[in-house]
């Protein structure tokens, strides 16, 4: 018997689903950042390299560069994709703190280099958002406040 059983604690997996059902482009991702979902839900996101737009969303996928969650009671699918951009160089103001896993992203690209401050283009890269259930952001902050964390 498992410890969640024993403690009588009940344990449900959400249901995945992805963001729109579909890879998002830096672009399109960038102009859905206004969307509640993304605005304040935690959850994961997939990160991968492709030269064209990828017909379909499929997990495992050899393209697949990156994995990550949001993390911390403010981190936000919107807060945690906005620190990759950062790191990443995709915004104008090019390679900055804020997403350790975002810092090989230039090495991924044809030149695989880039200067600290340089812009990258972010065309080829693609993101695939998995928002968690509402209820279950609620459960997070209780366990976080719980923990003293």
């Amino acid at each position: 018997m498992s410890a969640e059983a024993e403690a009588g604690v009940a344990i449900e997996i959400p249901r995945i689903s992805f963001f729109r059902g579909r890879w998002l482009s830096w672009q399109e991702l960038t102009a859905a950042f206004s969307d509640r979902v993304l605005a304040r839900r935690v959850g994961a996101y997939v990160v991968a390299r492709f030269e064209s737009s990828p017909p379909l969303l499929l997990l495992p996928d050899a393209h697949v560069v990156y994995i990550g969650e949001t993390h911390g009671r403010a981190a936000s699918l919107r807060q945690r994709l906005t620190q990759f951009g950062q790191s990443a160089g995709f915004f104008p103001s090019g390679q900055q703190n804020g997403h350790y896993g975002a810092w090989r992203v230039p090495t991924l690209r044809p030149g695989g280099t880039v200067e600290r401050g340089q812009h990258v283009d972010p065309s080829g890269f693609y993101f695939a958002l998995v928002p968690f259930p509402e209820r279950f952001d609620v459960a997070l902050e209780q366990s976080v406040d719980a923990s003293g964390a």
